[in-house]
Formats: structure tokens, C-alpha cells, sequence
């Protein structure tokens, strides 16, 4: 393998490890956003169809907080790219 060819992958894949750490901070960063919306809502029970909303609400919450954990363990276990 020509030695120069070896170099010339190496910054393409330290640019795509960059992209795919910045992409997990903005999607861990917009769950969580959501997370505090959420946990903000005051639920009004006495509206119809309210008890419905605050449950999708805890549901899609629940969620939200499975998918940070499931990036978080994803990016614990790939291993950083050292040039």
C-alpha cells in the first residue's frame, strides 16, 4: 500500500467521526429539550381529551429518555479514531 494513500484516509475519517459526534450532540441535545418541555406542560384535566395528551406526553417522554441512553451507550462503544 503506498504510504501516501494511507494518509489521505485518515482525515476523512477523523471528519466523518467529527460529523457523527456532532450529529449525537444535536439530536442528545434536542431530546432533551424536549424532555423539559414536556416535564413544563401542566396537564388540564378537566379538557377533553386531556388524559389522553398527558399520557402520549409520559409515553413520548419515556421515549425520549431510552433513545439519549441508546446514543450515549452507542457512542461509549465505538472506538476513537486516533491518526
Amino acid at each position: 500500500m503506498d504510504r501516501r494513500d494511507g494518509m489521505n484516509e485518515q482525515p476523512q475519517m477523523t471528519a466523518e467521526y467529527r460529523l457523527d459526534s456532532v450529529a449525537r450532540l444535536r439530536i442528545v441535545r434536542e431530546l432533551h429539550e424536549l424532555i423539559a418541555a414536556l416535564d413544563r406542560r401542566v396537564p388540564h384535566v378537566e379538557r377533553v381529551g386531556e388524559v389522553a395528551i398527558a399520557q402520549a406526553a409520559s409515553v413520548l417522554r419515556d421515549e425520549a429518555v431510552k433513545r439519549i441512553d441508546e446514543i450515549e451507550r452507542e457512542a461509549s462503544s465505538k472506538p476513537l479514531f486516533v491518526g
